[in-house]
């Protein structure tokens, strides 16, 4: 199978491809429920910084960053896996990976669906704005850069389906979970 990297800012379908996956029984991780994989962290200093995930985040002064003992435990321990996250130093790992998507969506069913997530990161309206201007930016250079656009606005059992494709692994196959 190998390793893969599905990726895009708040709100943009991460965790929800990682669940459909899941339930299909691939080792699919969400970055950002692995206790001690990422930590808010003052971009000058690196030191951990606390932030209210209700409130407006400076991304200019604040990072979300991915923990390196964590990422490579992570990797030694799957030979196969599906990571879905994002953060401010995911590029300093994108040689581990086999292959690297982007999530690509509208403004407006982004904006929709941070409005509606159940938990409060990216619910501050100015965030907001800035989360959606970002990814269109951050979707556009990862394409360039040659990561693989897919399309997160149509039902996620198609985006699933359509990733499995991608991976060269048929979509009615359901990984076996290995004794």
């Amino acid at each position: 199978m190998g390793k893969y990297l599905i990726t895009g800012r708040g709100g943009s379908g991460k965790s929800a491809i990682c669940v459909e996956l899941q339930k299909r029984g691939f080792p699919a991780f969400d970055t950002d429920r692995i206790p001690g994989f990422c930590r808010w962290e003052d971009r000058k200093t690196g030191e951990l910084t606390v932030v209210d995930p209700k409130g407006y985040i400076d991304f200019k002064k604040i990072s979300w960053a991915w923990q390196d003992d964590v990422l490579q435990m992570l990797f030694k321990s799957n030979k196969d896996m599906i990571l879905c996250g994002s953060s401010s130093n995911q590029a300093d790992y994108y040689s581990l990976f086999d292959k690297i998507f982007v999530l690509v969506l509208d403004e407006k069913t982004h904006a929709h669906r941070l409005k509606t997530r159940d938990f409060d990161y990216g619910k501050n309206p100015k965030l907001q704005r800035e989360i959606i201007a970002r990814q269109q930016t951050f979707a556009k250079k990862m394409i360039d850069d040659g990561a693989t656009p897919i399309d997160v606005t149509q039902p996620i059992e198609k985006v699933v389906d359509e990733l499995l494709s991608l991976c060269e692994i048929p979509a009615n196959v359901t990984q076996r979970p290995k004794k």
